[in-house]
């Protein structure tokens, strides 16, 4: 057994977070009377200790008065310490938070990096026909689908943005042999119930250029791949006239010019710029652009770290477009017309996020 973290953290609270011998922020819980002798983790057998003293003096059993008159004497000093605020409890609870934080963040690094999205948009009617014809539920008037329903979890360790939707006619999601096939037999070009970007390019601004512009410290790009298939989505949902798509995207190219090795901990105070370029063949798409429903960048390959963004934050993006100068795309005698369409984010990680929306996996 082991002190439950509840127990853990009434201990560090009790000694406001320091060591009750060197009085160093940063503490240990440590068993007074070991567990191999009956000690029990129990807050009355608990003593917070830093890692050196820790290791000084945890060990020693001629230290055991010691380390628990120490502790008690400790505990009354703190409780007149902050007795008229003890708010200031909780303020020096999140400054740890994000030492911590940075600390166990300053070894892992940001590539290989993975990104992960729902994506929000509306097509034509004979695109959403194309896709979901076949599928259990579409265009159905069945009472048991008009609910709120919530949105795709994959693997559900990390946070998903709700879908709080009522859908009318349809609610159905393609099955993974539906939509396998239907990417499949998808054209390179055209009006498709898959919005698939050309082009997208991530810019990471870890330090401010003081004799010019500033440039990115690590650009990561995807274009569209060879084959022209959008191999990269997941899944497929549709509510009424609404798809939401998500789509997990890795193998980018890397443009590292300072061949710096970039770890998590850069990405505290650090600026995100994300561009998805789109081809755009129907005005629906200018009328009601796509957007994020979800993002999740994912960095690192063992015990991954991710950031999972807001609704709030996924709100914040430039859309920008011209439908009035089409581009004739002409492919094997086919021809459309195309205008540029592109979901320009930026994302500045201040010290809350960094501490709250960074997470490690596993």
């Amino acid at each position: 057994m082991a002190f439950t973290e509840s127990t853990k953290l009434k201990v560090r609270r009790n000694a406001h977070f320091q060591c009750c011998l060197c009085k160093a922020l940063g503490v240990e819980i440590h068993h007074i009377i070991p567990q191999e002798e009956g000690g029990p983790d129990t807050e009355e057998n608990a003593a917070p200790l830093c890692p050196s003293c820790h290791e000084t003096y945890g060990a020693n059993t001629q230290k055991r008065k010691f380390i628990l008159e120490a502790r008690d004497f400790w505990y009354e000093i703190c409780k007149k310490r902050y007795a008229s605020d003890s708010m200031q409890l909780d303020d020096i609870q999140r400054v740890l938070a994000s030492l911590d934080s940075f600390v166990r963040s300053s070894n892992y690094p940001l590539v290989p990096f993975a990104m992960f999205y729902t994506l929000r948009h509306t097509t034509t009617e004979e695109a959403i026909k194309d896709a979901f014809k076949n599928s259990k539920g579409f265009k159905s008037l069945n009472t048991s689908l008009l609910k709120l329903t919530g949105s795709a979890r994959l693997g559900g360790s990390v946070t998903y943005n709700p879908i709080m939707f009522e859908p009318k006619q349809s609610h159905c999601t393609l099955t993974d042999e539906d939509r396998k096939g239907f990417i499949k037999n998808q054209g390179y070009i055209g009006e498709s119930a898959i919005k698939n970007p050309i082009h997208t390019k991530l810019e990471f601004f870890f330090r401010s250029s003081i004799d010019g512009p500033e440039e990115p410290s690590l650009t990561l790009t995807k274009a569209f791949n060879g084959r022209g298939k959008p191999d990269d989505v997941v899944k497929l949902e549709l509510y009424d006239n609404t798809v939401f798509q998500d789509t997990f995207v890795t193998a980018w190219v890397v443009e590292n010019p300072t061949k710096t090795a970039w770890n998590i901990s850069h990405l505290q105070n650090a600026r995100i710029r994300l561009v998805l370029e789109f081809w755009s063949y129907n005005k629906i798409n200018f009328e009601e652009p796509p957007r994020f429903h979800n993002l999740h960048f994912y960095f690192g390959k063992e015990n991954p770290h991710v950031i999972c963004f807001s609704i709030e934050q996924l709100d914040r993006l430039t859309i920008t477009k011209d439908s009035h100068i089409p581009i004739h795309l002409d492919f094997s005698g086919v021809g459309l017309d195309a205008s540029p369409l592109s979901m320009i984010y930026e994302f500045a990680i201040n010290d809350e996020m960094f501490c709250n929306q960074i997470k490690q996996l596993g």
